[in-house]
């Protein structure tokens, strides 16, 4: 029996706007204390930016004095400890134990469809081409489906990275409090 699939968790940056908005700092003074770019900042809270660098993430967090994991969205802090699981009947949803994988709008969700269903299989890009455009793909079509492979392959990798480098720094944090 499967665990109950919650909502959509909040974007990293609903979360930095909210703990900017608690520390009551503009975006200019939070990118000053930062080291980013005010462009950066808007980038990230607006999701344009929707997987931080780790470095950002820290920067970030010590300019607002919380901890990173303050700032890190369920579904990234709970990457790789629960298999993922793609639900392609009803709306396509992706999760990790019951925490929802945020996976946007567009052609990658058709292509993370197809691929789930052929787990372990290697789906041609000629099928790809076929399920995204059938007969009348566009010109640029070779570097739409590697863009939106690579889209639908960064929601597993990122997340599993989040993960690993959340457990490090926790381990660490550990280890120098021992």
């Amino acid at each position: 029996m499967s665990k109950a699939v919650s909502e959509p968790a909040p974007s990293f940056g609903h979360l930095l706007k909210q703990t900017q908005m608690r520390a009551a700092l503009t975006q200019q003074e939070l990118a000053d204390r930062a080291g980013i770019s005010l462009a950066a900042l808007r980038d990230l809270e607006q999701g344009r930016s929707r997987f931080p660098r780790p470095s950002s993430v820290r920067a970030l967090a010590t300019a607002l004095g919380v901890p990173e994991d303050e700032l890190t969205p369920p579904w990234q802090a709970e990457a790789g400890r629960d298999p993922i699981r793609v639900h392609i009947l009803g709306p396509l949803i992706m999760a990790r134990g019951a925490v929802v994988v945020p996976l946007g709008t567009g052609r990658h969700r058709l292509v993370l469809a197809r691929l789930a269903l052929s787990a372990d299989v290697t789906v041609s890009r000629e099928k790809l081409i076929d399920l995204l455009w059938g007969e009348n793909p566009p010109p640029s079509v070779i570097n739409l489906v590697q863009t939106y492979v690579y889209r639908a392959c960064t929601y597993v990798v990122t997340s599993s990275r989040a993960w690993a480098s959340a457990n490090d720094a926790k381990k660490s944090r550990t280890s120098s409090s021992a």
